[in-house]
């Protein structure tokens, strides 16, 4: 509320006009009838394009929006053909469903076109004399009264703007006209011209008697619109109703100036140049707003779109029913392989090469149910990835973001190469409580080898296995870091500190309930280094078994760490595992900001195109990194690191015995190759 009392008192409801056309019976329905009338997609007098139809769960937003800032609305009617909402509970008494059936003639059934039901919303039974009507992408983002609806004498408050149109728009845009068309119907019967207007597209006030005495002053144009399929060019619609009120019952109403910094209503069109939506509505700071698909919006947008109202939009009401998040296992088998990974949209095209390899190392008699946490991979890149795959393997795709934001997990703070993939991994014990062990995975590592040992191994009554990282083995001159870690994190042994790109959970065991607090609370330590690697730490580091390197296999190891980690490391344990992984490191782990895309003459880098060129997606890699932006990357630095690290192994091959001599000598002669090409690179891009 605005905290001043509202001058205008009496019941408000709200009706909204609602389809849900991803529904298979719909589209069918819709297809038939455009057959019947003889209508061709490609016909431009007809307005049948899948935008119309589009549901992303506006609704619900839409709905929270209302009651979070206007939940003084009295009744709120849904219009639909039939259709309910999956998350609606329908016996509450605060919202109605109302078919087409109840408000519509028979004969103008089934109907497609949103200006056919609007002519006949009047006609809902329980209706109040004060109504807004609304479709369901329309947001209210701040607290209303009801004035800002009606006035003190019970008039609604009509909201225009200045309109710029040309003829060739009116005559093109089956919008356009229908404005057109309602101005110049107005100026022929009561002499007034309003054809430089149109209305704000956005939650609209009306009287209900005044609403049915504008349909007999234009019984014909009703009638016309009432009874078209589908929308098209020649037809009314609402807007003729305020029009009436402001000239007939002399209605005042006012323009808007979308060129003022706050606009009281924003209309934005979904589409790639508004990609950063939330800023905008944060700048204009808007009463109202709509978001509304265009007919060059993307997949991909909508995604941003759902993840956006989720976000801004969080408190669950009474009428949504529980959403079941729970995971269930694809195989009855209990020892079936469950692997979890968490690529974005932009890394599905490496995440496919992980697929690959994994497949390629599998066993025939063994089944692998893989998980996909995601927010925003392409449909596209979907079905790329599901290609080829092996009858023992089930590949399925879990839209984690609304999780997320239902769950009250709001504090994952997302900068810079952070994204909110990197936190999906921790929601795997509240998603899979089937499971008994789940094994995560980064999406840029490859497997060597058959993966079925790691799920033999003993959990010795630990809640996870991990790979020790050797930053606090090898790099304690950090001190400030291995201080937080010891006493900001909490662990009493920063030499434990796992890496979180391979983890095995043992499910069973985990206390969900648990776990989920110490969630939370770990996600509210500030300053993470590495949020979901330092998290997991914190919850796990006195509940979890080191495994062997061969497991999780770090690259960024051998590339920056090689010679220093050898030389400086005092745990000898560690570095006898490394040298015994390194010969087969059964997973690898591409953990650097170089990658084997973008620097492909580094060592493993080979395995990783060995497998890329087997998947759908080779071409892709090949397209985004043949630009030559990694020599330069390359160049500036690596010929230095690889040149310090040359000198260093040239003079231990000469103080060292026995196998570390030899090893040596083999580095050496690997880093001058290495220098050498470096060197030819940096001079051919200078």
């Amino acid at each position: 509320m605005t905290g001043k009392k509202s001058k205008f008192n009496k019941p408000i409801d709200l009706v909204y006009c609602w389809v849900d056309g991803s529904d298979a019976e719909f589209i069918k329905t819709k297809g038939e009838w455009l057959e019947k009338c003889g209508i061709e997609k490609s016909q431009d007098i007809v307005d049948v394009k899948q935008i119309r139809y589009r549901d992303n769960k506006e609704l619900k937003y839409s709905l929270r929006s209302v009651m979070k800032n206007a939940p003084w609305i009295n009744k709120i009617f849904i219009i639909t053909n039939g259709q309910i909402p999956e998350w609606l509970i329908i016996d509450n008494p605060k919202i109605k469903i109302i078919n087409h059936k109840d408000i519509m003639p028979k004969d103008a059934l089934p109907t497609f076109s949103s200006r056919a039901i609007g002519s006949c919303v009047c006609n809902i039974e329980e209706l109040s004399e004060y109504f807004i009507y609304s479709n369901d992408d329309c947001f209210i983002n701040k607290p209303v009264s009801p004035d800002y609806f009606f006035n003190k004498n019970g008039e609604p408050v009509i909201r225009l703007k200045k309109q710029h149109w040309s003829k060739d728009d009116i005559e093109e845009f089956p919008y356009h006209s229908a404005i057109d068309l309602c101005g110049r119907l107005i100026l022929k019967k009561y002499k007034k011209d309003y054809l430089k207007y149109e209305p704000n597209h956005n939650m609209t006030p009306y009287r209900k008697s005044w609403f049915i005495e504008c349909k007999k002053e234009f019984k014909d144009e009703f009638e016309k619109v009432c009874f078209k399929k589908f929308r098209t060019k020649g037809t009314i619609n609402c807007y003729l109703v305020s029009l009436y009120s402001i000239a007939y019952k002399n209605c005042k109403f006012k323009v808007l100036n979308k060129n003022i910094k706050h606009q009281d209503n924003l209309y934005v069109e979904l589409n790639f140049k508004n990609s950063e939506m939330k800023k905008q509505i944060e700048k204009t700071k808007p009463t109202l707003f709509c978001i509304n698909d265009g007919d060059s919006t993307s997949q991909f947008e909508e995604i941003r779109l759902k993840n956006l109202l989720s976000d801004m939009f969080k408190n669950k009401q009474i009428w949504e029913k529980e959403e079941d998040f729970e995971i269930e296992p694809a195989f009855e088998d209990i020892n079936a392989k469950t692997i979890v990974f968490a690529p974005d949209n932009n890394f599905a095209r490496y995440f496919s090469v992980a697929l690959k390899s994994l497949v390629e190392n599998s066993s025939e008699n063994e089944l692998y149910d893989i998980v996909v946490f995601e927010s925003d991979i392409l449909i596209n890149n979907k079905k790329l990835l599901l290609q080829g795959l092996p009858d023992n393997f089930s590949l399925r795709f879990f839209d984690i973001g609304e999780f997320i934001n239902e769950s009250g997990f709001i504090n994952l703070d997302v900068r810079n190469y952070w994204s909110i993939s990197m936190y999906y991994r921790l929601f795997i014990p509240l998603l899979m409580k089937k499971y008994k062990k789940v094994l995560y995975c980064d999406s840029d590592i490859v497997f060597n080898d058959n993966i079925e040992p790691i799920f033999n191994i003993d959990f010795e009554d630990k809640e996870l296995l991990a790979v020790r990282d050797e930053f606090c083995i090898i790099n304690k001159r950090d001190s400030n870091r291995y201080n937080r870690i010891k006493n900001v994190f909490g662990l009493e042994n920063p030499e434990f500190y796992f890496n979180s790109g391979v983890i095995m959970f043992n499910n069973e065991k985990i206390n969900k309930d648990e776990y989920k607090n110490e969630l939370k609370k770990a996600l509210k330590t500030k300053n993470l280094y590495f949020p979901d690697q330092d998290v997991l730490n914190i919850i796990f580091h006195k509940k979890y078994k080191p495994i062997s390197l061969r497991w999780n296999f770090l690259w960024h190891l051998k590339i920056w760490n090689n010679v220093r980690f050898l030389t400086h490391s005092s745990n000898k344990e560690y570095c006898a595992d490394y040298m015994e992984s390194i010969k087969r490191p059964a997973i690898i782990h591409y953990s650097s900001s170089a990658k084997p895309w973008s620097s492909p003459d580094i060592e493993f880098a080979d395995v990783f195109w060995r497998y890329a060129r087997l998947t759908s997606f080779y071409e892709d890699i090949l397209y985004n990194n043949c630009i030559g932006c990694s020599e330069i990357f390359t160049t500036h630095n690596f010929v230095k690191k690889a040149y310090f690290n040359y000198q260093v192994c040239k003079i231990l091959s000469f103080i060292t015995f026995g196998e570390k001599r030899e090893f040596y000598k083999e580095k050496r002669n690997e880093l001058k190759k290495t220098v050498v090409k470096l060197r030819t690179i940096k001079k051919l891009n200078t």
